[in-house]
């Protein structure tokens, strides 16, 4: 799934880049960006089983995903989760260091993304690197794109298998291409 890009591919991807302009853009007018869309939390603190909620607002460090909805349409490339098991009373989102392997009640459990249908499922153990990491690359799982759209709420549901330790942390990380609206086109 992941591989290198042709000479022909790189040429494309340049001609659709304007004058002037940093990013390709697509003929209706939307530039693409990549970025990684996140939520961190405390794992014993996941409410009615999922990890996004229309009441959480986008704030740095937790999450950019405001309101269990997006701005603007985002393909989903890659997925990884992180972790850090120190159980320090101190441990938050905000303070954790995502360096541990995934506890066994993640790594034995599923996760699953949808938006309407389910769009991703996966055992946890699958998109959390559970050895020796080589790069960062080697962390993210590769996934057959998908979209979530914008505007539009989707759900990231875990299915832990026993419970939650106390005060350790995950980050979910949906890595992709934005697809924003070109101001300078319309």
């Amino acid at each position: 799934m992941n591989k290198d890009l042709t000479p022909n591919e790189i040429l494309d991807i340049v001609a659709k880049v304007r004058k002037g302009k940093n990013n390709p853009t697509t003929p209706d007018g939307f530039k693409l960006k990549s970025t990684v869309k996140y939520v961190a939390g405390l794992s014993d603190a996941i409410e009615q089983n999922q990890l996004l909620h229309p009441k959480n607002a986008e704030e740095i460090g937790i999450t950019n995903i405001d309101k269990a909805k997006l701005s603007y349409p985002f393909i989903v490339t890659g997925i990884t989760i992180k972790f850090d098991t120190a159980t320090g009373a101190g441990v938050t989102e905000l303070t954790a260091v995502f360096d541990d392997k995934a506890p066994n009640y993640w790594a034995n459990g599923e996760i699953e993304i949808s938006q309407d249908d389910v769009l991703f499922e996966s055992p946890v153990s699958a998109i959390a690197n559970l050895g020796s990491p080589t790069s960062v690359k080697d962390d993210v799982y590769t996934v057959i794109p998908f979209v979530l759209r914008e505007e539009k709420p989707f759900k990231i549901t875990p299915s832990l298998v026993g419970n939650a330790v106390v005060n350790q942390v995950y980050r979910l990380e949906l890595h992709g291409i934005e697809l924003v609206p070109d101001a300078t086109i319309r």
